[in-house]
């Protein structure tokens, strides 16, 4: 923190606004690493109703509450 104490008014803004950027790109990658990884869970219940898995299992194998399962197997069984 000293050292950014000592730049220049537009040094410190350029790092600033750079330092910004780099926790915008931070944050947008977890968002799309947790949409992907929630998808992959939704793919992987949808896979294991097809297989008439319960949905305690379900919920054991992809950490989906009760209520997102019986959402996804309403889902499928309206898909068929």
């Amino acid at each position: 923190m000293k050292k950014i104490a000592k730049y220049k008014p537009k040094d410190r803004q350029d790092y600033e606004d750079s330092l910004k950027h780099y926790r915008d790109m931070e944050n947008s990658l977890e968002v799309q690493h947790k949409a992907g990884r929630k998808e992959r869970e939704n793919e992987i219940a949808l896979k294991l109703i097809s297989l008439g898995v319960a949905n305690d299992l379900i919920m054991n194998a992809t950490g989906l509450e009760i209520e997102q399962i019986e959402k996804l197997r309403n889902k499928e069984k309206k898909n068929k």
